[in-house]
């Protein structure tokens, strides 16, 4: 009976086969440390065993015996392509996920689970009726009501508008932060919270301490307020996105947004497990990724931006100095991130891509020097060389790259483009 009960609660689908081997809290995960570790690759990655793509991270009940994700459906049709599952611990085995029996037509996203877990907020393209073509996002939610989910309720005004609302977190007092491209704003999406007043809710803006001219999407709020964690998308700049954290200070204001470091930067969601130890976090290849949520402390007073600082070093200073500042920091923030190659390189070609081809090349060249015998460093700055024109030093790493690693198809392709520009 109790079985029953709980599958007829959310509206399962048959559980399926071949989940026995997840048990316990967080499936049997072994729990991380203070730096991201993969969470259940074979389950939550497009390239595990059961091929999820995940528009959010996961989502954990209370009883940790419940969790949601959203998942993008292909091949993807405008306003109808991501749909929120769930997964449930049964007598401690993990059910195979299964569709939320509130979601299906429509695109939804999970964004908020409430801390005694009866109530489910999620952005959704259905329309105000619930019938017809999709619209634009709006902030829904449902409530337990029996051994079942209520039908979809959607927040009034001023939390959904005529324009794109998503979110919809909600903290202890009852306020509700989410993200909008209302008019108004600092551009594009920004960060709102509404707050109780007498007769319904008071909204207003964050601020240019959180908000930009970049897109910013709340992603998670500490019940409390102490702390927001948001994800932003400069579509001009693409080297200024990702996740950012800002703390509410005594003063009563939120702090200038931080990066949360170079190791984290690339993901795109957050959530955090209801006993507040875990910090989820859905990197752009689709995987999931845990740590402690010590390190959200631990940013109110360090940087673990990196490459920032070795940019910086580099541009103001010189290469040495860069080089100096690297074993530094990589020494200071050993419990928190691990400095190497990749970081370095991977920060260049988010430069390369922004079209920030000086700092890029400035950049890369401390990540040889660190790293002289990396294929794959020398590879990038040759690319770094290609973009800015620079064909007889971009020929040289390219080479380079080979001696260190003949197979290396790329460098190969490279060189006979730039032959064939050099003799056109």
């Amino acid at each position: 009976m109790i079985i029953i009960f709980i599958l007829s609660m959310l509206g399962a689908q048959d559980v399926g086969e071949g989940f026995s081997t997840f048990c316990g809290n967080y499936l049997g995960q072994e729990t991380p440390g203070r730096k991201p570790e993969p969470f259940v690759p074979d389950l939550f990655s497009p390239w595990g065993d059961y091929g999820y793509h995940l528009v959010t991270s996961v989502y954990f009940f209370p009883d940790n015996r419940e969790l949601f994700f959203t998942d993008q459906k292909l091949p993807v049709i405008e306003g109808r392509s991501s749909t929120i599952w769930y997964m449930q611990q049964v007598d401690g085995n993990w059910t195979q996920p299964t569709k939320a029996s509130f979601s299906d037509s429509f695109s939804d996203i999970v964004t908020f689970l409430s801390p005694d877990g009866e109530r489910i907020h999620f952005a959704s393209t259905r329309p105000t009726s619930g019938q017809g073509s999709p619209k634009d996002h709006d902030i829904w939610y449902v409530k337990r009501a029996g051994k079942k989910w209520s039908e979809p309720v959607r927040l009034g005004i001023p939390i959904n508008t005529e324009y794109n609302d998503l979110g919809g977190l909600m903290t202890t007092d009852g306020a509700i932060y989410f993200s909008s491209d209302r008019p108004g704003g600092m551009a594009g999406f920004d960060i709102y919270v509404a707050r109780l007043v007498e007769g319904g809710y008071s909204e207003s803006n964050l601020g240019q301490c959180v908000n930009t001219k970049a897109d910013e999407y709340i992603v998670h709020v500490a019940p409390d307020e102490d702390y927001i964690i948001f994800y932003r998308d400069d579509m001009v700049d693409k080297a200024n996105s990702g996740l950012c954290v800002s703390y509410f200070d005594a003063a009563g204001a939120w702090t200038s947004a931080k990066s949360m470091g170079d190791h984290i930067i690339h993901a795109r969601d957050a959530t955090v497990s209801p006993d507040g130890k875990y910090l989820f976090l859905l990197g752009h290849g689709d995987g999931v990724c845990w740590l402690k949520t010590d390190i959200i402390g631990y940013l109110k007073t360090e940087d673990l931006e990196i490459s920032n600082m070795v940019l910086n070093a580099v541009l103001y200073d010189d290469v040495s100095a860069a080089v100096r500042l690297y074993h530094e920091l990589k020494k200071k923030h050993a419990a928190y991130i691990d400095l190497d190659e990749y970081l370095l390189n991977q920060r260049g070609h988010d430069l390369l891509e922004a079209g920030r081809l000086i700092e890029a090349i400035a950049l890369l060249q401390v990540n040889i020097v660190l790293f002289p015998d990396s294929w794959n460093a020398h590879d990038s700055m040759g690319e770094a060389y290609y973009q800015s024109g620079r064909l007889e030093l971009a020929i040289q790493s390219y080479e380079k790259s080979l001696e260190l690693n003949p197979n290396n198809e790329h460098a190969i392709k490279a060189l006979e483009r730039i032959e064939a520009v050099l003799h056109d």
